[in-house]
């Protein structure tokens, strides 16, 4: 699990002699000064007591990559990446907190010292592009547009730091034979050990989305990342459940999009989503003559998670700037030609930038994946990780992004009810094996998942569809635990967290402090550091920081 990045954290408010003594020698701010000049300051200075190992005469510095003040703390969160010359530390992040005075409240970081290596690419970044052209299957002539980042990638397994051109959110069609590992037959069945899930793995089921990291001095591919991990009206949904919901339109027309929370819902006619990923996301749904039932399911659920990202996390949209919310049902999703027939595709997607959803099967009858409210916050927090920590989808990593994702599935399904004892506490019940669910957070091995690192599989690269991307579905049940370790926590019979806390917590924890190849133990640290802020005020603060640290310790995170 290991991803070449030192870590450490820092918090005002702890019990740490040495800690203080580094938080009492920075210098003083003002209260006006810019947050991001006092940040890169404070973080310069405590650097230069850790000590950061140069690479040649090239020291590492540190880019302010965003500033905000978060309304759930109100304190001002400054992040950064480490760089070398024009070379970033890929997976690299410095979060400073600072309160309203602009005074030192906390800082983690993750920084990479590479050995001796040298930084002058050899590798123009056109000739890069032309290698990920090949990699993602781009015939003929057509035109890829897409700057390279020149970054310090860790490759794990080689255990070493290796200069490359990174290139993000490249959309991959047929992939070229040379993709495909020559151990591997594409015959072979996919290992999908987390008991079936709404991503899972399937040779037709490629990540539309990849990030593609080149060799700078060699050309050679070092790693493939998937990125593609769903008026006043109301109708039925898939349940046959009574919905309330906002469309647009008149007497006349109306179509399910809700324009205050720009939220969009579109019918595919069960095409391919695969082949026809152009012409995503499909047909407005209208009314007359009636709402159906999938586009019910899907509209319904989307504002709720739209509502739940306003309302409990202060945050505009899945990217944090307002970006519609857009879904499509009845798809189907097949790399390969398949029988007109086939209307069942038993999976849901987040393709990168919107929600598509499959159908199975149920009494004769087509259900949509859409109809569970919590695979629908899964899907759609996808897109938060997306925008903000971009968690790569393999390895531990991957495992942490999915486990994210059913973390805020479960809060959402749960958000209204203030009873924990009686939370349902599984993934799409009825879309698993023998109408079972697909995750049980608490109970992953009744869904074939791990619960405590002592069973953790790790998978040899390369990784992809074969292995699950590293045992992405398999491996995220022990973070799953340690979140449903961490919401029975009780003193004197009262339960220490709610859905509200839990939600700031893990949200500030993924979004201010992970990156793309923080692993479980990152965010046990995260949420730690979190904690420290978001309950300075609260007299039972010192419980909660030892319960959360007994919940990820009761899985073996450490």
């Amino acid at each position: 699990m290991g991803n070449g990045l030192r870590t450490f954290e820092l918090h005002a408010l702890a019990d740490d002699p040495a800690g203080a003594a580094l938080i009492a020698a920075l210098p003083a701010a003002a209260a006006d000064e810019d947050p991001a000049v006092v940040a890169q300051r404070d973080l310069a200075s405590i650097v230069a007591a850790q000590g950061i190992a140069p690479v040649g005469a090239e020291p590492a510095t540190f880019e302010v990559l965003a500033s905000e003040t978060s309304a759930i703390t109100n304190t001002r969160f400054v992040k950064l990446r480490q760089r070398y010359g024009d070379a970033a530390v890929y997976g690299s992040l410095a979060t400073v907190e600072l309160d309203a005075g602009n005074a030192f409240l906390s800082l983690r970081f993750a920084v990479g010292e590479p050995a001796a290596i040298d930084l002058a690419p050899s590798v123009r970044e056109a000739d890069a592009l032309a290698v990920v052209r090949d990699r993602a299957g781009w015939a003929g002539g057509a035109s890829l547009e897409s700057p390279g980042q020149l970054s310090l990638y860790f490759d794990e397994p080689g255990d070493r730091f290796r200069l490359a051109w990174v290139f993000e959110d490249v959309p991959a069609f047929d992939p070229s034979p040379s993709s495909i590992p020559a151990a591997i037959s594409v015959e072979t069945p996919p290992t999908n050990e987390g008991g079936g899930d709404p991503e899972g793995a399937d040779p037709d089921d490629p990540s539309p989305l990849n990030d593609y990291v080149i060799d700078a001095h060699t050309g050679e591919s070092i790693a493939e990342l998937p990125r593609s991990m769903a008026l006043d009206d109301q109708g039925a949904d898939d349940l046959g459940a009574l919905r309330r919901f906002a469309s647009d339109g008149d007497n006349t027309r109306r179509t399910l999009f809700d324009r205050a929370l720009n939220v969009r819902t579109c019918d595919f006619g069960l095409r391919n989503a695969f082949r026809e990923r152009d012409q995503l996301p499909g047909d407005p749904i209208a009314n007359p003559p009636d709402w159906p039932r999938a586009g019910v399911s899907a509209h319904a659920n989307g504002s709720a998670v739209a509502t739940f990202l306003a309302e409990a996390l202060r945050r505009n949209g899945w990217n944090g700037q307002g970006g519609e919310l857009v879904s499509s049902v009845n798809c189907t999703y097949s790399a390969t030609a398949t029988p007109a027939n086939t209307r069942e595709w038993k999976n849901a997607r987040w393709t990168g930038a919107q929600m598509i959803y499959g159908q199975q099967l149920n009494n004769g009858s087509l259900v949509t994946y859409a109809v569970a409210l919590e695979i629908v916050a899964h899907e759609i927090f996808h897109g938060v990780t997306q925008s903000t920590a971009r968690l790569n989808y393999q390895g531990a990593p991957g495992a942490l992004n999915e486990s994210y994702s059913d973390v805020f599935g479960i809060l959402i399904a749960n958000w209204r009810n203030a009873d924990i004892a009686s939370w349902s506490w599984r993934i799409g019940d009825g879309f698993g094996p023998n109408g079972g669910p697909l995750r049980d957070l608490s109970d992953p091995a009744r869904c074939n998942q791990p619960d405590s690192m002592i069973n953790y599989r790790s998978f040899n690269p390369p990784f992809g569809w074969w292995n699950d991307n590293g045992g992405i579905h398999r491996n995220s049940g022990i973070h799953n635990k340690a979140f449903c370790n961490l919401m029975a926590s009780q003193k004197q019979g009262a339960y220490l967290f709610d859905a509200r806390s839990a939600a700031a917590l893990f949200y500030l924890a993924l979004s201010q402090h992970l990156a793309a190849t923080s692993t479980f133990s990152d965010s046990r640290a995260a949420v730690l550091l979190v904690a420290r802020t978001l309950f300075r005020d609260d007299p039972a603060r010192a419980d909660k920081l030892a319960a959360i640290a007994a919940a990820f310790d009761a899985v073996g995170i450490a």
